[in-house]
């Protein structure tokens, strides 16, 4: 069972670093990177997962959220993420926008909503959802002075491993806020549980999942598969 386990949190950490070349943070000074860095010529941040710029007097931030669902990539990629409280489009066809009903405490509630870019599928289920900022960019205002989204864009990737009932999940985010308006590890964490928790209810969970957890920037994920690897031996 621990090889299992190894075995399986190997092929999500290599499902990550192998991923698209993870942006580097552009502008201000973001959390985690205390000095300053140049971002001549590089392109406005957008739904392509790549370095880039925020706007001036925003911060860019970037994460990415793992985990190992134990249900087949086909059945997850049904529920994941799909937890707004309202549709337009077919949730499957670029162009699709859901909207999400945020509570901020002792300060109200507010509405974001976001589009759908790209959506992909494999034949063994394997997808990756792409979603940006809608209407892109006008800023969104968080209530109680809680920050401003400027920009943010999110890609849900789920791999069937070579398990059946096994589905890595690697879900990045990548914005430009104003303070500290959104959780985002906090709550793709709990997408990612809440997921396998329906997927259980349906009877379609059968393998054994994995600890989600989050990391922020990408090289934290290089140098935990090289110490992963050592420990493999």
């Amino acid at each position: 069972m621990l090889f299992h386990s190894l075995v399986t949190l190997a092929t999500l950490l290599v499902l990550a670093v192998t991923a698209r070349a993870a942006p580097h943070p552009p502008d201000s000074q973001p959390t985690g990177h205390p000095w300053p860095r140049p971002n001549h010529g590089l392109p406005p941040c957008n739904e392509v997962y790549r370095p880039c710029r925020c706007p001036p007097g925003t911060t860019f931030k970037n994460l990415t959220t793992f985990g190992i669902i134990g249900a087949p990539a086909i059945d997850v990629q049904r529920v994941l993420g799909d937890f707004p409280i309202s549709v337009t489009g077919d949730g499957h066809v670029p162009g699709a926008t859901r909207t999400f009903n945020f509570t901020v405490p002792n300060a109200g509630s507010y509405l974001f909503t976001e589009e759908l870019v790209e959506w992909t599928t494999s034949l063994d289920g394997s997808f990756t959802q792409v979603y940006q900022q809608s209407p892109n960019l006008p800023v969104v205002e968080v209530p109680g002075g809680g920050g401003s989204f400027n920009g943010m864009w999110q890609s849900v990737t789920g791999q069937q491993t070579v398990i059946a009932n096994e589905t890595a999940i690697s879900w990045k985010n990548w914005r430009c806020d104003v303070g500290e308006p959104f959780p985002a590890a906090a709550s793709h964490e709990i997408g990612i549980m809440r997921a396998s928790e329906i997927l259980d209810e349906m009877g379609l969970r059968t393998g054994v999942d994995i600890p989600v957890f989050s990391i922020f920037y990408e090289p934290e994920a290089q140098k935990a598969l090289s110490q992963f690897a050592v420990y493999l031996g």
